[in-house]
């Protein structure tokens, strides 16, 4: 599972995120707030973004709130999850699974635009995240365990095999635990050679932007600008060893297309309507591959697969309203997803990866933004500097992360 919200959704009310915001021209009678994101010409600005989020529950297909990696929760480990426990009969099992997840992320982008012309700025994005997900593991209720007489070291089969019934055992013989399956599914022996479960930790680079913002139309109290990019692919990618993997991002390489129209209400108030499409390019990835209802997989079915990231369509509706240099906002978003595609050049079973992947969420967000434009001009800030920070709480949908964020963002006309 990839952590889709950390990462794709990202302020779609500046249809390219990696544009500065609020960096409107200086010194002019538009109004500060117009959040056209462009730059007079020959103006540079750089921004600093800081977003931190984090969840422990999914929206289901059928759109309730589940557990995150709810399906490795109370999962029995028979011979169903695991082909081996079949040698022992119906029944026979090494336990249930007890497994709580809690998502979190952190995201830093540093961002510089450059006006070109009063119409179009162009810029570029560089981003760095970091991704933990804490897992708590047990498992109980085996009647099942370690069998003192196995040889690791000649070939499991029924006369050699790593568990025996209880019953068969010296009384007193402890069931198997954690400890065992751990070491069923981590050691190559088994088959599986799985990282022991526990927490996990990515950090590093993540995709970078670059693009333009061009305003299409303009008059005195409103402007339509289009937005595209291209996201390049660089963050490392989902580890097929690793169960409780996340990640912020995909390492696909996007094509993005924007469109926003903004709209000055009156003295103080401000409307947006904004849609953006994002196109996956193909590209590969090493997994297992799997069927539906597969959750444990053999290591022998690892293969770098060819894959198509579904595309995404995201629309917003933003209003806003001005006190002194505050800027009160409020707004709604739609993410729709389609379905993910791969293709095994062995002809193995993938459905399980496509499986659950198309989806959509409504989200909801909550913000004010900090202009020092006129503070600048008083002389009280030796730069222009504008502030925002902004809440973002999903509200329904299905096949995606129920996330919470806060976005923080610092901004600089030079």
């Amino acid at each position: 599972m990839t952590f889709a919200s950390f990462a794709r959704r990202s302020g779609i009310l500046a249809a390219l995120a990696c544009l500065p915001v609020q960096a409107q021209t200086l010194g002019s009678a538009q109004d500060a707030y117009l959040l056209t994101d462009l730059l007079p010409t020959g103006r540079s600005a750089a921004r600093v973004e800081a977003r931190y989020g984090y969840a422990n529950q999914i929206l289901a297909p059928n759109g309730d709130h589940v557990p995150l990696f709810g399906a490795a929760n109370n999962l029995a480990i028979d011979a169903r999850t695991i082909p081996l426990l079949g040698l022992f009969g119906p029944g026979a099992t090494l336990g249930t699974t007890q497994v709580q997840t809690h998502a979190s992320g952190q995201r830093y982008r540093m961002t510089f635009g450059f006006g070109v012309n009063d119409d179009l700025t162009v810029g570029a994005m560089l981003p760095w995240g970091r991704i933990d997900n804490r897992v708590d593991f047990a498992v109980a209720g085996a009647n099942l365990a370690a069998n003192p007489y196995f040889n690791a070291a000649a070939a499991i089969g029924p006369a050699n095999s790593p568990f025996a019934p209880l019953a068969m055992l010296p009384p007193g013989t402890p069931a198997a635990g954690t400890a065992d399956i751990q070491r069923v599914l981590s050691d190559p022996a088994y088959g599986y050679g799985y990282k022991p479960i526990g927490n996990v930790r990515h950090e590093g680079l993540l995709d970078p932007v670059i693009g333009l913002r061009w305003r299409i139309a303009a008059d005195a109290t409103s402007a339509t600008v289009l937005a595209p990019a291209l996201r390049i692919g660089n963050a490392q990618k989902r580890d097929p060893d690793q169960i409780f993997d996340m990640r912020l991002e995909e390492g696909t390489t996007d094509l993005i297309l924007g469109l926003e129209h903004i709209r000055q209400i009156g003295e103080r108030g401000d409307l947006s309507l904004a849609g953006k499409y994002t196109r996956r390019t193909r590209d590969t990835l090493n997994a297992r591959a799997r069927g539906v209802g597969e959750f444990l997989v053999p290591q022998s079915r690892t293969e770098t697969l060819d894959r198509r990231m579904g595309d995404i369509f995201e629309a917003a509706v933003e209003a806003g309203y001005r006190i002194d240099a505050w800027r009160l906002a409020a707004r709604l978003d739609y993410s729709g997803k389609a379905q993910d595609r791969y293709h095994s050049a062995r002809g193995q079973d993938v459905s399980g990866l496509e499986a659950d992947t198309a989806g959509h969420s409504y989200t909801a967000w909550l913000g004010a933004n900090w202009s020092g434009l006129k503070a600048y001009e008083a002389g009280r800030l030796p730069i222009p500097l504008f502030f925002s920070v902004y809440y973002r709480h999903a509200l329904s949908g299905k096949n995606d992360i129920l996330t919470r964020d806060w976005y923080l963002t610092l901004t600089s006309v030079f």
